[in-house]
């Protein structure tokens, strides 16, 4: 038992909403869904119908659940065959019935509204963000790409609250109306909009990389499906893009040229001349592209994208933070407890339904490991025996994602043994594998150096050609040990040990390593036990005795007589 350091962060979930192709409608309901959820511009759209895009954006964005959102058996029979990432509950519900109240199952903008109403909108006289909320009428053209890019929020009778209110009343702001034949507001996309405020607080990893995430636009028809699911998907992946639909040019104009000022004028990242990009479906290079200045940058959606080269979507979460556990022994192998720290959200117990991951990365204790690796299904295997609860545990790049109630203040992990975790790894692909005779004594020797680091000795060929020449019974004196492994010249018999002068195997006050230190490093180790070599008088067969167990009087193993062992201790060298 003894303290443990930890690196610890929270997240929202990331839920994958599946829609059937053929629908606008089921589009525009994912989208407002997206928009009470706390992280919800970054949750992929995924078109079931599209069964190569659908894996690619599952694998990619590392969802941690799917929802039905079109409500079909076509989509409960698809979200069926990903097993490794089931809702972390019962029942797939995103708003459940508690106290006659409807309330989110996770985090939702109820939280970072308030953190930024606190902060700058409270007791001030005027506001110091600057908050807008759009209404448009149901028949725009634009509807869809206004809802994408600026967002808006289901009724009140779906969610048990209304959103819109909620964000009136945090911002200090009323709701601007966009005329169906009324230009864009060409300062549209520096407001903080219902669609911003998903994304405040959260941060990307520094080790995130992706070569595809420079801002610019979509270019596209607004009514066309596929359009908007890829005009979504790559906001998704936190690049900042404005639709443009040719159709509706006179209306997007003066916000195109407000964006692309802006665009040119940011600190250049690189040193190629592109300083927009501009996403298209198809590698159809006709389109007229002269509403965006030059200096052009053309990308192809494709399924091929998420291939992990090219666009990796970012996990957002809050600040990671350091925290100290205690590990503990018992029947069911190692466990660490940890208390959890300060929350970026409120965790009054009214919000109990809802869920937050915890992110936990570790150090392997012994022949376990905290921070299993990064293979989504082995989730159900996480989940029950690092947390006891199947359904709760996500594979993460570097970290256990463990899904808790937001009202959650401690955290128990059980350590997941090294062989356990390969065999689970080998089961996947229909393989069975455990560890073989060699390998149990190699992961055995191994602890009992301390680690691979003390293993350093077995550098030196003559320690490896000793362990070689005598078996685990064999006895053999001291001299002849150190001889072995000084590797002496058969003429001179000096020691040729100068390959190993300099190795480091521990803290020593000479310079140079000899022979009869990496000689005494295995003796301290018990990779051999000193003893001594005894003759019976009686039957005349030799054995060995372990110092522990030499006495005055020792009995022969083999014909059981006792003897008195000190005539033999003149001359006799210890084996």
């Amino acid at each position: 038992m003894g303290p443990i350091s930890l690196r610890l962060s929270y997240r929202p979930l990331r839920i994958g909403w599946c829609i059937e192709t053929d629908s606008l409608d089921h589009f525009g309901k994912a989208v407002a869904l997206s928009h009470v959820f706390w992280g919800g511009r970054f949750n992929p759209i995924i078109p079931c119908s599209n069964r190569e895009l659908a894996e690619a954006l599952i694998r990619a964005f590392s969802v941690d659940a799917l929802y039905n959102v079109s409500g079909t058996a076509a989509i409960d029979n698809f979200i069926k065959e990903f097993p490794h990432i089931p809702w972390p509950d019962f029942h797939a519900e995103l708003f459940v019935e508690r106290a006659s109240k409807r309330q989110p199952t996770l985090l939702d903008v109820a939280h970072p509204a308030q953190h930024l109403h606190e902060s700058h909108v409270d007791r001030r006289e005027k506001p110091a963000i600057d908050a807008a909320i759009y209404s448009w009428d149901q028949a725009d053209p634009l509807r869809f790409v206004l809802l994408s890019t600026c967002g808006s929020y289901p009724s009140e009778t779906e969610t048990g609250r209304d959103y819109s209110r909620l964000f009136h009343n945090a911002f200090a702001v009323t709701a601007t109306m966009i005329g169906g034949a009324e230009p864009l507001p060409p300062d549209l996309f520096r407001k903080l909009t219902p669609n911003y405020l998903t994304t405040v607080e959260l941060e990307t990893s520094l080790s995130h990389y992706s070569s595809r995430e420079e801002p610019g636009f979509y270019y596209g028809n607004a009514q066309d499906l596929n359009d908007l699911l890829n005009f979504w998907n790559l906001r998704a992946c936190d690049i900042d893009l404005l639709f443009y639909d040719p159709a509706q040019s006179e209306r997007l104009r003066p916000l195109v040229d407000a964006y692309s000022t802006a665009l040119r004028s940011r600190p250049k990242r690189h040193q190629w001349p592109h300083e927009i990009t501009v996403w298209q479906k198809d590698r159809d290079l006709s389109h007229d592209l002269s509403v965006f200045g030059t200096g052009l940058s053309i990308s192809t959606f494709d399924p091929i994208i998420f291939n992990g080269l090219n666009l990796n979507p970012p996990a957002k979460t809050f600040p990671a933070k350091s925290v100290l556990g205690v590990s503990q022994e018992n029947s069911l192998g190692t466990s660490v407890t940890f208390q959890l720290p300060e929350k970026p959200f409120y965790s009054d117990f009214e919000l109990h339904p809802q869920r937050v991951v915890v992110s936990i990365t570790g150090p392997n204790i012994g022949d376990a490991m905290l921070t299993p690796p990064f293979i989504p299904q082995l989730n159900e295997y996480y989940g029950r025996h690092a947390y006891f609860i199947y359904n709760c545990a996500r594979a993460q790049r570097g970290s256990l994602g463990i899904i808790q109630q937001v009202t959650s203040e401690q955290l128990t992990l059980r350590a997941l043994p090294f062989a356990q975790v390969l065999a689970k790894m080998f089961e996947i692909f229909g393989m069975s594998a455990k560890s073989s005779p060699a390998g149990l004594v190699s992961a055995r020797l191994i602890d009992q150096m301390g680690g691979l680091q003390g293993c350093r000795v077995f550098k030196i060929a003559g320690v490896r050609s000793l362990i070689k020449k005598y078996s685990p019974t064999t006895s053999f004196e001291r001299t002849e040990a150190v001889t072995m492994i000084g590797d002496n010249d058969p003429t001179t018999h000096i020691p040729r040990f100068h390959a190993y002068k300099s190795l480091y195997i521990e803290a020593r006050d000479k310079k140079d390593l000899k022979p009869e230190d990496a000689f005494l490093y295995l003796l301290k180790k018990g990779v051999f036990r000193a003893g001594l070599k005894l003759a019976c008088p009686t039957c005349q067969l030799d054995f060995w005795v372990p110092l522990d167990d030499a006495k005055s009087a020792n009995q022969c193993p083999y014909c059981g007589i006792e003897f008195n062992v000190l005539p033999q201790l003149r001359d006799r060298n210890w084996a």
